[in-house]
């Protein structure tokens, strides 16, 4: 089997791993011999760990070079505290996933990473806002506030209050979190009743050219004052919601 694949060239092996994931790339060729190792760990990869086993989750980090990295998903769902591992595995994140480019935060309750500054895109995700309802991303975004040009946050309230610009921001997306009963929901809004569109993009100090702005009960009274954003806006999507039936 070896002797076959030693055959291939090394686009077609890449073209291959194209259709594994990171785990069945490295359960079958990995310490085969020196070539298939400098291929493995010369492949760019792009790490979803948000539904993953435990058992493959640490035997991807163990194998991982960090270098390799391209985009990571990390959350909390599937393995609790997977944030907290996944840093106890790499100490050093910052100076080790120097071409890191994009990261998730899907459902995360326990911390966060320092990101290097090749991170450009970042989704910030809280389905069900009322679980650990004080964890906020504030420092997370303050550092990283100066290059990011994507970024996606589940409720607007994220960046609200934050005194910092995004100066390279082009791509914004504020998406829905589920807010499971009314008691859950007053706490919430009560949170986020002085919500400023027009202050906020102001604030942003940002060319957005894309914005994607999901609008329910939360913020349905709001001002939506976008001609700030009409000298470089191009693509614009207002999804509205009455209750919890979606209406677009």
């Amino acid at each position: 089997m070896i002797s076959s694949l030693e055959t291939f060239l090394d686009e077609l092996l890449f073209e291959i791993f194209e259709y594994l994931s990171p785990y069945d790339s490295f359960r079958p060729f990995t310490n085969l011999n020196d070539r298939f190792n400098n291929i493995i760990y010369s492949y760019p990869l792009h790490l979803n760990f948000r539904s993953i086993s435990r058992l493959e989750f640490d035997y991807i980090c163990c194998h991982l070079h960090p270098k390799q990295v391209i985009s990571i998903m990390l959350s909390d769902e599937t393995i609790p505290r997977q944030v907290k591992i996944f840093k106890e595995k790499f100490p050093f994140f910052k100076d080790q996933f120097i071409h890191l480019q994009c990261v998730a935060f899907i459902e995360i309750f326990s911390s966060t990473i320092n990101l290097p500054e090749s991170v450009k895109c970042l989704e910030l995700r809280k389905y069900d806002i009322c679980k650990n309802f004080d964890f906020n991303y504030d420092k997370l975004l303050m550092q990283q506030a100066k290059v990011l040009t994507h970024l996606q946050i589940a409720r607007i309230g994220i960046i609200n209050h934050i005194d910092v610009q995004f100066p390279f921001l082009t791509h914004l997306t504020i998406d829905d979190g589920f807010i499971p009963d009314e008691d859950c929901y007053d706490g919430f809004s009560n949170k986020y009743t002085c919500i400023n569109m027009a202050s906020i993009f102001q604030n942003l100090g940002s060319s957005i050219t894309y914005l994607y702005l999901f609008i329910d009960k939360e913020n349905k009274n709001m001002k939506i004052n976008l001609e700030q954003l009409s000298h470089c806006l191009t693509h614009l999507t207002l999804h509205f919601v009455e209750g919890r039936k979606k209406q677009k």
